[in-house]
């Protein structure tokens, strides 16, 4: 219970601001599977082991019980009718088309005509005894619609994927009635089949009869149409005369297309020369043909030699050493220029000369072509004309040898399906859907049970009952097992954690002091990083008196407050320790100090601050402010003025000041002394707070004056799950190994 906090003396020095807190852990934590497998894996391993066993006893049982036979017909279907005189890939079906007929199939198997005349069959109260037992009326008839409606649910049909097979099914208990059925349904479903198509091939045959006959009549009348235009026109397709204007048409327009060729080339060369005639400065083009030639006449040939001749002379003198102004030089000089001047002068005329004639030359060849396309053309307007006449009687004629010719091949066609479809009548592949076997057997296994199911699905149902229990149960479970179970809280961080004593390696000893005691041990290590934390965040905050506040009785308020005062004076701190739990003091027991004078006697004014704080022996930073004597122990002194008073003292002369509190759970004696203090924690031991009691006290402390700073958790055990049995004894190894 908690109690109202006492009215604070606006004179009392107020704490410190304190910084903001980080922002608050996720309110929807979940479940960690791996801690709560490592938790509770021999239990799932003995439901696995569990299973196995109850999943083989099923096994039998059911076996002797009611085991389920499911005897199978099996049917082939093909994409059409076998057709031996077809080519390979012929009348071959699409794939939609084909899925489509199996399953068309599929529902004409399990469809209410073929399962109600197999229920209305005579022979099968004989043929299935035992199954059609359950079906006789009073008078010992057949109650047929109780038998269809039996049918209906347990006639299966299914197509096998990825083939073109269809699956026929029936399950009951007696193998031999169950296969005795299939037969029956597969039987009448057969019989339907052929009936059907029987009729099919029937219409078909029907058909082809009349094509053929329509065809043949309609042949015999373009035959007489054929002939009656004949002698109407006076035209035969054998006559030599008809052959010969032909042929003759086909030479002039062929040799007329060759002189258009010769003159489409004539006239672009023409055009070549006329637009080369001149470059843009307007001086003559010739092209390299013409140049060619030209250098090739005697008298262009002859003056280049001498310009050669001269050019050799005026470099023999040049290495003779005559220079330019020598008048023999200038002589060879004036000489080799006249050359050059007349080999130009040559050229040039040469060049004109030869230009002219080519293109004189182009311009005739250009009149005669132009004159024997004209006369061509003549002679082929002619002949045209003569066979236009000609040409529109054999054109109607070629169509009536054509759908002759079509007539002829469709008749033919005809002729040659209706014999392959008589053929294929008698084939045993004529039909698109045939049975892979005459009759189903009695199935030598049953359907269900299976034992290498069975065993599995054993295995997995007692495992999956056991894994829900678990997670039921820790769902239901609120108490806090570990440090990862205060993040389920909102708003709560966490201050650190503390192992259980007995997951201690490094040996027994009092729990108060283990800190001094046993220094390499865990719980002297948990203590260190508890301090780091808690040092930190009062010194940023500029905080100095903290309260710790177990939860329950049970909690270790008492040995946290004890071990984190040695674990701070062993960092360099003066700390002062108050025993502030006036109901059930145990300081003066842990450092072995006289109870009294304490706290109560400064409250009551009968002793000061520095007389009553005691030293600790072999630890000078650590004092000790027991409760005090039993008869100035007032409860309600922890809400006086006085108290404030005491602390401002206390922060003036130590660095830390620890308060050890009563368990919020019997009185609100904490919360008294939060309101006078800088900080609080709780203290919540493991597997024995429940989350909801910490979150209760969490809200009383963090409307305190003081900040609250998080939740320890005490107590911590392996069994909690996740890592911390492989962090607590790597921690000792790792202290062991540095021993």
């Amino acid at each position: 219970m908690s109690t109202a906090a006492a009215p604070i003396n606006p004179a009392t020095p107020a704490p410190r601001p304190a910084v903001a807190p980080p922002p608050p852990p996720p309110a929807g934590a979940t479940l960690d599977p791996i801690k709560l497998i490592l938790r509770n894996k021999w239990l799932l391993i003995g439901s696995l082991v569990v299973g196995l066993v109850l999943g083989t006893a099923g096994h039998f049982v059911w076996m002797k019980l009611y085991p389920f036979y499911k005897p199978r017909a099996m049917f082939v279907c093909n994409p059409t009718e076998v057709d031996p005189y077809r080519p390979t890939g012929a009348g071959v079906v699409s794939q939609d088309e084909m899925q489509t007929f199996m399953q068309t199939q599929v529902r004409l198997m399990t469809s209410e005509e073929v399962l109600r005349a197999v229920a209305q069959n005579p022979n099968l109260p004989t043929l299935a005894k035992k199954w059609s037992a359950g079906f006789r009326k009073s008078d010992g008839s057949i109650n047929t619609s109780e038998v269809l409606q039996e049918l209906k649910d347990e006639v299966r049909a299914r197509t096998v994927p990825q083939t073109s097979l269809i699956e026929l099914s029936f399950t009951w208990k007696d193998p031999l009635d169950a296969a005795e059925i299939v037969n029956m349904v597969m039987n009448e479903y057969m019989g339907q089949v052929r009936r059907r198509n029987d009729d099919a091939f029937k219409d078909r045959t029907n058909v082809l009869s009349q094509q053929i006959e329509e065809a043949r009549r309609e042949v015999d009348r373009l035959k007489t149409r054929r002939s009656a235009l004949q002698r109407e026109k006076n035209v035969d397709t054998n006559d030599p005369k008809l052959g010969q204007a032909v042929r003759e048409l086909d030479i002039y327009t062929r040799s007329l297309s060759d002189v258009e060729q010769f003159l489409q080339e004539v006239t672009t060369r023409i055009k070549a020369r006329e637009e080369e005639l001149y470059d843009k400065s307007g001086s003559v083009v010739y092209n390299d043909e013409i140049r060619a030639l030209v250098a090739r006449e005697p008298q262009v040939l002859s003056i280049r030699e001498s310009i050669t001749g001269l050019e050799a002379e005026l470099a023999a003198m040049d290495r003779r050493g005559i220079t330019r102004e020598h008048r023999q030089y200038k002589v060879f000089e004036t000489r080799l220029e006249g050359y050059r001047q007349q080999l130009a002068a040559v050229e040039n005329e040469a060049l004109g000369r030869e230009f002219n004639r080519q293109y004189s030359d182009l311009q005739l060849r250009k009149r005669a072509l132009d004159a024997q396309q004209s006369e061509m053309q003549g002679k082929i307007d002619a002949l045209k004309l003569r066979q236009t006449e000609i040409n529109q009687t054999l054109s109607e004629l070629g169509d009536i040898d054509d759908k002759i010719r079509q007539l002829e091949f469709s008749r033919n066609s005809a002729q040659d399906d209706l014999g392959k479809l008589n053929a294929i009548i008698l084939l045993p592949t004529a039909k698109r859907i045939q049975t892979l076997q005459t009759s189903v057997s009695k199935p030598d296994e049953p359907e269900f049970p299976k034992l290498i199911f069975m065993i599995p699905a054993g295995a997995v149902v007692c495992l999956a009952l056991v894994t829900g229990f678990v997670v039921l149960r820790e769902v239901v479970d609120t108490r806090i097992k570990g440090p990862a179970d205060v993040g389920l809280l909102p708003r709560t961080r966490l201050v650190g954690w503390v192992a259980d004593a007995e997951e201690d390696p490094s040996g027994p000893g009092a729990v108060e002091t283990a800190f001094r005691d046993r220094p390499r041990g865990v719980l002297a290590e948990n203590f260190r990083q508890v301090r780091a934390g808690v040092l930190k965040r009062m010194e940023t905050a500029g905080h100095k008196a903290l309260v710790v506040v177990g939860c329950i009785p049970s909690s270790g308020s008492t040995s946290v407050v004890s071990n984190l005062a040695l674990a701070t004076a062993a960092a360099g701190r003066s700390v002062l320790v108050i025993d502030a739990n006036l109901r059930r003091p145990g300081q003066h027991r842990v450092f072995g100090v006289a109870e009294g004078p304490g706290l109560g006697d400064v409250l009551a004014g009968a002793a000061t601050l520095d007389d009553a704080a005691v030293a600790v022996e072999g630890t000078p930073r650590l004092r000790v402010l027991p409760a005090g004597t039993r008869e100035h122990r007032a409860y309600e002194a922890l809400s006086s003025d006085a108290f404030s008073t005491l602390l401002r003292d206390a922060r003036a002369k130590y660095d830390v000041i620890l308060i050890d509190t009563p368990p919020a759970v019997v009185s609100g004696d904490a919360v008294a002394i939060a309101n006078r203090a800088d900080a609080s924690f709780l203290v919540a031991r493991a597997f024995s707070e429940k989350r909801g009691m910490i979150a209760r006290f969490r809200t009383e402390l963090s409307e305190a004056r003081g900040e609250f700073i998080g939740v320890l958790v005490n107590g911590v055990k392996s069994a909690a799950g996740g890592y911390l049995k492989g962090n607590i004894r790597t921690a000792h190894e790792y202290h062991s190994d540095q021993a």
